[in-house]
């Protein structure tokens, strides 16, 4: 039987919309790790296709708390 996964995403020094567009320095890495994919181009897809959903699960932004701690407690 397979258990239910729970997912907290939390978004360290990248704003989330970045993330859920892949913009700005986030879409910039993206970008550059396309160009180094080879032949795995399905499974960067795969990657980017998470990553969007996941940026619009709810989410923490550290941006919005004063110390680190705050998002670990």
């Amino acid at each position: 039987m397979k258990e239910k996964e729970i997912i907290f995403p939390i978004f360290y020094d990248v704003d989330p919309s970045d993330v859920r567009h892949q913009r700005g320095s986030f879409g910039t890495s993206l970008v550059n790790h396309d160009g180094n994919c080879g032949e795995d181009i399905e499974e960067v897809l795969g990657w980017r296709n998470a990553l969007k959903k996941v940026a619009n699960l709810a989410w923490w932004n550290s941006k919005d708390y004063r110390y680190d701690t705050e998002l670990i407690t």
